[in-house]
């Protein structure tokens, strides 16, 4: 979208508006399982996606990733960036939770600082021990 003609003040809302279509769609349409992937540091993005899981009746699992400053900082450096994605330095410190006090108490949190393998799995491992179910992804 910032590729094309629409204003780059009608990009944020346009992309969470498609973001939802598809989430809506996969989710209480196909009835298929999905990952959604975004930061959640604006609260109407929480509301929008437990308003399609409740319609759905699809079971929303928050999980916040977080990382150091330093270890943001020297991701955001060294990562071949798109125009969609900030620069520069992290000018929150520490882990940056705060931004996110508004997700559910419930959520599960994964400290990313090390492999992104390590914490695959081990968010993997948290989402399943809350469905109860096998943990056949760590024997893989």
């Amino acid at each position: 979208m910032l590729e094309s003609s629409i204003s780059d003040e009608q990009v944020q809302p346009a992309a969470y508006d498609t973001c939802f279509a598809l989430t809506r769609d996969l989710l209480v349409r196909q009835r298929r399982l999905m990952t959604l992937d975004t930061p959640f540091v604006y609260p109407v993005v929480l509301e929008r996606a437990v308003r399609v899981c409740d319609e759905a009746r699809a079971i929303l699992i928050p999980v916040l990733c977080s990382a150091d400053r330093d270890v943001r900082n020297r991701r955001v450096a060294t990562r071949p960036a798109m125009r969609s994605q900030p620069a520069g330095q992290s000018r929150t410190p520490g882990y940056a939770r705060e931004r996110f006090s508004h997700l559910p108490v419930d959520r599960i949190e994964i400290v990313t600082d090390g492999a992104i393998d390590d914490a695959i799995l081990k968010a993997v491992g948290a989402i399943r021990r809350r469905l109860a179910l096998p943990n056949t992804l760590a024997h893989q």
